[in-house]
């Protein structure tokens, strides 16, 4: 009986041992690289924080915040202010019943609010503060012309406070820019202030005093920047 046993046991190990629903051989067909591998880069889970993208190249990348500001060059508010139209009002303040641009050429030119201050009166660097600014220079139209036999305005300056310059020379206004940073001053073509007072006050209040033909002109500029600027 004790060798008849042991046989029993011996019988019953090895089918436990080949039982097809037992543990599975080891599957040797698996290559020692792939396992290898498995190992060097575990599966990521769905937590797994994702890889970091590559850099943009510099030409790609993202402008700087401008705080909602659409850059303008000077090619670009030249047209818009071309294209723009206003009644027309003599230097009398009467309405001739028809309209016209509000500016002569589609040429303009920016220049550093630095570059006009040193010749502005003590009204204009209060008005301004200390506010970075920028002068566009353009060419004004109106209804009546400045002085008899003239034929345009010249030079006119729109000096903006809370605005600046970009590296590539276009104008970026602060948020909140209004008409009423806007200062219709008289310079040169240089963007040096000319005179010694700011004919019309910072805030452009006589205008409608001693020139009313420029109230529509000067407003509509100011319009067109703000809105184009500040989308």
């Amino acid at each position: 009986m004790g060798r008849l046993g042991a046989l029993c046991a011996l019988l019953a190990l090895a089918a436990c041992r080949f039982d097809p629903s037992g543990i599975a051989p080891l599957d040797w067909s698996v290559s020692r690289d792939a396992v290898t591998a498995d190992r060097a880069v575990p599966d990521a889970g769905p937590d797994a924080p994702p890889l970091p993208d590559a850099p943009l190249p510099p030409d790609q990348l993202p402008p700087p915040d401008t705080g909602g500001a659409r850059p303008l060059t000077a090619s670009e508010l030249g047209l818009a202010l071309d294209k723009a139209r206003v009644r027309c009002v003599d230097k009398q303040g009467t309405d001739k019943g028809y309209d016209i641009p509000i500016v002569d050429s589609t040429s303009l030119k920016y220049f550093a609010g630095s570059v006009t201050t040193p010749g502005a009166p003590t009204e204009t660097l209060t008005w301004l503060g200390s506010s970075p600014a920028v002068t566009i220079v353009y060419d004004l139209n109106a209804c009546d012309e400045e002085y008899p036999g003239q034929s345009n305005w010249g030079s006119a300056g729109l000096l903006i406070r809370k605005a600046s310059l970009d590296a590539k020379n276009r104008l970026v206004l602060q948020p909140g820019v209004g008409i009423y940073d806007i200062n219709l001053i008289d310079v040169l073509s240089d963007g040096t202030f000319q005179g010694t007072d700011d004919f019309a006050t910072a805030d452009d209040s006589k205008l409608a005093i001693d020139t009313p033909q420029l109230v529509n002109p000067v407003t509509k500029a100011k319009e067109v920047i703000v809105q184009l600027g500040l989308p």
